[in-house]
């Protein structure tokens, strides 16, 4: 077999050390960073430096405790790895580093409990800035030919097909479809979303030798005898080994193996259904409102005089929404657009039929006429929902979930329905991080349909944290 030009030179330029390199240098700075900042909020209350930080300073070189940790947890390079799978690892780990570090401290003095506080202080901080830093080195760099592991698809159908477009519009799971193997000769020398089926599956070992690492095996029709002549044949040379089941549509974070009595299952917990894991959903909710609420507190009296003087009209704006269940109620928002706002936008969209088009796909229009001059600030940056605190005060809320919906888009929900209005709307939610208003109504959908269906705390964490990179990056918002 002999490589396409093009294939053979991506096949063979990636550069694992570099993207680790890159890794590990963003976790140690994100770490030394979280420390600094730690400790000098703590100084700005007041807190004697001496006395509480040299048990720290003396375990100083630990800090390389963190790489070494991460590395043996599958952190670098990290391909293949879930953005939520990837905060879980990161949390556990940072977690008992720190444990183990303030641990020590009891071998230079007593730890008292001002100590706990900075322990906690510091992985709170340190957790969210890794985070940070890894979605930053991943949006400057996993674009780069560089950057990801070659893969290869053995099976040249819808299967297949689907793989490949979620795999380029997601870049930063590091994984580069550059081949196709299918024992269909009337598709060799076809693209299937840009990728070339090279030849028949028996050629797989060939890509052993031109640094494919990774093989996906999407034949979920075939019959499973010759799947496992395919698996015990042609896929043992290679490191990773992925089988794609015909399982579209199903929950995928919280999925596990059983052996049952020799036969390869699957059990899929819904999550939905823990009462305690709403609990704690609930409790973090309103953990986090009572932090928050003394910092919040100035910003939202700021805006609200800024509203009542940008423009005329009330300060706030509710409008009724979908909650759990189909329940409806009263959510607020600072106001950001002129009055009679609904009755200026039935005349646009009647007097221009683009206007209308717009609407209706994304359910948003782009430079909104009706937003006011410090609506636009405030829209741009997500300041106009603070008011919505309140509603997750209430329960009807949360912080993290699908949108909420109006009643009028109900009939436009079709088989979503049920599902997204099994849980609780939220302030954010993953279609806030996934593209904001650039994403039509069915796409956001479809993102929903996907919390509901894999909700976990972890996923709530890492919408959390993702949402402080896209509300200052202001990707999206219009």
């Amino acid at each position: 077999m002999v490589l396409s030009s093009s294939l053979k030179k991506r096949s063979v330029s990636d550069k694992p050390l570099l993207v680790m390199g890159l890794l590990c240098l963003g976790d140690l700075l994100a770490i030394v960073f979280s420390a600094s900042l730690t400790f000098e909020l703590f100084r700005r209350f007041g807190v004697d430096a001496n006395l509480l930080f040299d048990p720290y300073r003396r375990i100083t070189p630990a800090i390389f405790l963190f790489p070494v940790a991460y590395a043996m947890y599958g952190l670098y390079p990290a391909y293949g790895l879930g953005a939520v799978e990837e905060l879980r690892r990161l949390s556990i780990t940072t977690f008992f580093i720190y444990l183990v570090l303030f641990a020590s401290t009891f071998f230079f003095r007593g730890g008292d409990a001002v100590s706990r506080v900075i322990f906690l202080v510091l992985v709170f901080v340190n957790i969210n800035l890794v985070v940070l830093t890894r979605a930053a080195i991943r949006e400057l760099f996993a674009r780069k030919s560089w950057w990801g592991a070659s893969v290869l698809i053995l099976g040249g159908g819808e299967t297949a097909q689907l793989l490949i477009d979620r795999l380029v519009k997601t870049p930063n799971l590091g994984l580069k479809p550059l081949a196709i193997l299918d024992d269909d000769s009337r598709k060799h020398g076809q693209k299937i979303t840009g990728v070339e089926v090279i030849g028949s599956i028996e050629l797989t070992h060939q890509f052993v030798t031109e640094g494919f690492r990774w093989v996906v095996v999407a034949m979920p029709g075939v019959h499973h005898k010759r799947l496992n002549e395919v698996l015990r044949l042609h896929t043992h040379s290679f490191p990773h080994v992925v089988i794609l089941p015909d399982m579209f549509g199903i929950a995928s974070l919280w999925v596990s193996t059983r052996d049952l009595a020799g036969i390869l299952s699957l059990e899929i917990r819904e999550q939905l259904l823990s009462n305690s894991a709403r609990i704690f959903k609930r409790l973090l909710d309103l953990l986090i409102i009572l932090l928050v609420s003394p910092i919040l507190l100035p910003i939202l009296i700021l805006i609200a005089l800024i509203i009542k003087l940008d423009s005329d009209g009330q300060i706030f704006y509710s409008q009724e929404r979908m909650g759990k269940d189909k329940k409806t109620f009263q959510v607020y928002k600072f106001r950001s657009m002129f009055d009679n706002s609904e009755e200026r936008l039935q005349i646009l969209l009647n007097n221009d039929i683009n206007l209308k088009n717009q609407y209706n796909k994304y359910h948003k229009l782009e430079n909104d006429p009706r937003v006011t001059r410090f609506g636009r600030i405030i829209r741009r940056l997500s300041l106009d929902e603070l008011p919505q605190l309140w509603n997750i005060f209430l329960g009807q809320m949360s912080l993290v979930g699908p949108r909420a919906y109006l009643p009028r888009e109900l009939p436009k929900m079709q088989n979503h329905v049920d599902l997204i209005l099994k849980v609780t709307p939220g302030l954010t939610g993953i279609w806030q991080v996934s593209g904001r208003n650039l994403l039509t109504f069915d796409e956001r959908l479809e993102l929903d349909s996907y919390y509901a269906r894999n909700w976990s705390p972890w996923f709530d964490f890492y919408i959390l944290a993702r949402t402080v990179w896209v509300v200052l990056s202001g990707k999206g918002a219009v």
